[in-house]
């Protein structure tokens, strides 16, 4: 017989949890009244006011601090939520952990921004109006990346944050440059440095990043004035020539040097009644890269003792300058960047083109010549030998003095030659950038076997830190042993100006640290802007100082100081980051 059942409830014979949670999560709905009771509640502030009242230790984390440019990304979350995960274990531990969040408000970052977004008609905006809009990006963005990162739940005193555009923050940097500017270690010189022709400013190593690029290849050569016979008998009333390989033919026409290695071995290969000069170690490569036939048989071997005898030696440049001093310019030099890394081991010098060559003009008296402005176009102190090179662009002047020296038997490849390599580009344009020398404000780093040095001390600080990962201590202090003086000035308008003053009547510059300390005390009452709205004279203190000339009359100067001597100043102000002027830990 069968039996007819009706359907089994098989959800009643499964003993299954109970929960209240809904089965959706309604994130729209539910979000906000997360964020709403968070507010409300004040947890965060509240568990520090009893740590407070419990006198408990305290912990800072100092906030390495983003730029206020737009949303937040993986990046700046990744980053926001490591430093929650410090100040939680912190509090858990049952210290008072203070974590008070900031952001950089200037720098070329929220310029690019501004300007990109500024209508034709607003292009001409002066630089006080044009700051006024920078701040408006800076600090609307502000409020949309604390907003977010609030939704991330990240604890933070996020209604009292540190900005670098608030007045006080102003008056802490430049009340910093006075510091350095006390203690001497701030001085005006005209050296290279890496320079975006597209953004007008110099720009630090942190900003320049590398990518392939396409540049010229050639090699040129520089006829010797007078008898190489003292470098060997056989080359005795022979002509010859050194040869030199760049892939930057722009920088041609401020060619004042060329240097060589003397602890290489060099050879003269003849060509054409002609013998030219390159490393041994090269020769073949050199051979093969012209095309010129020359057997090893017909090479001079030139002793070392020889080459030395060369110092000093006159050439021929291509581009000879109507200014140049018979006495110092076109000349061989010797120095160790001339290496057999690539080329012929004979480097072209232009002292205001490139670093090592700075420093061998600095040693041997050379002008630092840099006939190129700040739109990178060659100004009216190129050669006139190549008139049309004035207002071009020193890229696409390129293949014209390319083709100039292969007309005028200069060039010993064929033109039209490339090569891919490395080559330096702005961060924020990713356009190629060039080595010029300006007249740029310094930081003097001093020498690392120097105790008083700042680059004695700043290694000495690395060595008391505990770096997290371990490698991190030889990275950056491999960078702070080799790196050069450190450029503190921009000239751009979005950032805490330099208080520096010109006298009109001799041009020397005033750089004193008590007359920036005034100025700093304007800042904190009006901000930096009034730099930009008020006259010199407004500035400078009573009684203004007196120029050594006697003079008692001062310009402004229009530089700006570097964003990270902003970010670095920001451990000397106690109201920043906490109730004391150094943090328990930093995260960049």
């Amino acid at each position: 017989m069968v039996v007819s059942r009706g359907p089994v409830d098989w959800k009643s014979t499964l003993n299954l949890p109970k929960t209240e949670f809904s089965m959706r999560a309604d994130l729209a709905r539910r979000e906000p009244e997360w964020l709403a009771r968070w507010a409300k509640e004040r947890q965060y502030e509240r568990l520090l006011e009893t740590r407070l009242r419990e006198e408990a230790p305290e912990y800072v984390l100092h906030d390495g601090p983003p730029y206020a440019t737009g949303a937040i990304h993986y990046g700046t979350a990744l980053n926001k939520v490591l430093k929650d995960i410090v100040v939680r274990s912190q509090l858990i531990m049952g210290r008072r952990a203070v974590f008070r969040p900031g952001w950089d408000c200037h720098g070329l970052p929220i310029e690019h921004q501004v300007e990109k977004n500024l209508a034709k008609d607003d292009r001409a905006l002066d630089a006080v109006a044009f700051r006024e809009r920078c701040q408006e990006h800076a600090l609307k963005f502000v409020d949309v990346m604390r907003t977010e990162f609030k939704r991330l739940g990240c604890v933070g005193n996020w209604d009292d944050p540190y900005l670098t555009l608030a007045k006080d923050y102003e008056a802490t940097i430049a009340r910093q440059l006075a510091g350095f500017v006390d203690k001497g270690l701030v001085y005006r010189d005209k050296k290279p440095v890496h320079w975006c022709f597209v953004h007008r400013t110099a720009l630090a190593e942190a900003e320049v990043e590398y990518d392939d690029h396409s540049s010229p290849s050639i090699y040129v050569r520089f006829p010797i004035v007078g008898d190489v016979g003292k470098a060997d008998p056989r080359l005795r009333d022979q002509r010859a020539a050194f040869v030199i390989w760049t892939t930057t033919p722009w920088t041609l026409p401020a060619n004042l040097a060329v240097v060589a290695n003397p602890e290489l071995d060099y050879v003269a290969i003849p060509r054409n009644g002609e013998y030219l000069i390159v490393a041994a170690g090269l020769a073949e490569a050199f051979l093969a890269a012209t095309g010129i036939v020359a057997p090893q048989e017909s090479w001079i071997p030139i002793a070392r003792d020889g080459l030395r005898a060369l110092e000093g030696m006159t050439y021929t440049p291509p581009f000879p300058r109507p200014t140049a001093d018979a006495k110092r310019d076109y000349r061989l030099w010797f120095a160790r960047h001339a290496t057999l890394e690539a080329g012929t081991g004979l480097v072209h010098t232009a002292p205001g083109h490139g670093a090592e060559d700075y420093v061998v003009g600095r040693e041997h008296g050379l002008e630092i010549f840099a006939p190129v402005d700040q739109h990178g176009r060659f100004t009216d102190d190129v050669a006139e030998s190549v008139p049309n090179l004035r207002g071009m662009k020193v890229f696409d002047a390129n293949p014209i003095i390319v083709d100039f020296l292969s007309g005028a038997g200069w060039l010993l490849n064929q033109p039209g030659e490339k090569v891919q390599h490395q080559y330096p580009q702005c961060w924020r344009c990713h356009n190629p950038i060039i080595f010029r020398a300006t007249e740029q404000w310094f930081a003097r780093l001093g020498e690392a076997d120097d105790e008083t040095s700042l680059r004695h001390r700043a290694l000495a600080e690395i060595e008391r830190t505990q770096w997290i990962p371990s490698w991190g201590r030889n990275r950056i202090h491999g960078m702070i042993d080799s790196r050069p003086d450190w450029c503190l000035s921009r000239q751009r308008v979005w950032g805490v100006p330099i208080p520096a003053f010109r006298c009109k009547s001799c041009g020397k510059d005033l750089l004193d640290s008590k007359v920036i300390e005034h100025v700093a005390d304007i800042f904190a009452r009006e901000g930096s802007n009034t730099w930009f709205s008020r006259p010199a004279a407004e500035l400078l203190p009573s009684p203004v100082p007196t120029c050594a000339c006697g003079g008692r009359d001062f310009d402004k100067q229009n530089d700006i100081v570097d964003v990270w001597f902003e970010s670095g100043a920001s451990q000397y102000s106690a109201s920043l980051i906490g109730s004391r002027y150094s943090a328990d830990t930093v995260i960049a």
